[in-house]
């Protein structure tokens, strides 16, 4: 099994360079859909989530009302770290265990994580590769406020909490632009990952 992670700052894209990416044959783990299969009724992590920031984080299916933690966390820093510190080690380990079985009918044996937070997590040490998805800040803000409904103020405030495109660039092994359209992302990702895995066009 060879893990690639695959990075980038929110709204720049990493959903579809991951559908891409599974078009070639190539295993794709979403680390927010782990994520969220931890966070369902009765589950360990969901109760460690509420002793530190109370019931009021859950919905009305007894699950994890992911929007209600967000307006606690992102708002302090202590509480963001918090939340981390809780969050990461449940995700890895899992992410891991995932990774295993889906390198079995992977080409090559490679499993790209999608994982947003790649770097702030210390996954980025479990894995051979990284690579990093780049677009500007103004279409992230863009995509943030359509797809999640945030205001400017808060789609500001959810990339300042996030490496910005500097250090990604000089901390991951491959980067894929997308400042194009979907087209043109593509063809980026189809190039990276017919490098990474040696196979020529």
């Amino acid at each position: 099994m060879k893990l690639i992670g695959l990075c980038g700052r929110s709204g720049s894209g990493k959903s579809e360079c991951s559908r891409f990416i599974s078009e070639m044959r190539i295993a794709v783990i979403d680390s927010d859909i782990v994520y969220r299969s931890l966070t369902v009724k009765g589950s360990p992590l969901l109760k460690e989530l509420t002793d530190s920031f109370g019931v009021g984080i859950i919905d009305e299916n007894g699950s994890l009302d992911r929007k209600k933690l967000s307006r606690i966390v992102f708002n302090d820093d202590k509480h963001l770290t918090k939340l981390n510190n809780i969050t990461h080690k449940h995700i890895l380990k899992n992410i891991i265990e995932w990774a295993e079985k889906a390198a079995l009918s992977s080409k090559g044996g490679l499993v790209v994580v999608q994982a947003p937070l790649l770097f702030e997590s210390g996954f980025n040490e479990k894995c051979d590769i990284t690579v990093c998805v780049l677009t500007s800040d103004e279409q992230c803000l863009n995509r943030l406020q359509n797809r999640d409904e945030l205001s400017p103020e808060q789609a500001k405030i959810r990339l300042s909490k996030q490496k910005d495109n500097s250090f990604l660039k000089k901390k991951c092994d491959y980067i894929i632009n997308n400042d194009s359209d979907l087209i043109t992302l593509k063809k980026n990702t189809e190039r990276v990952f017919t490098e990474i895995i040696g196979v020529k066009e």
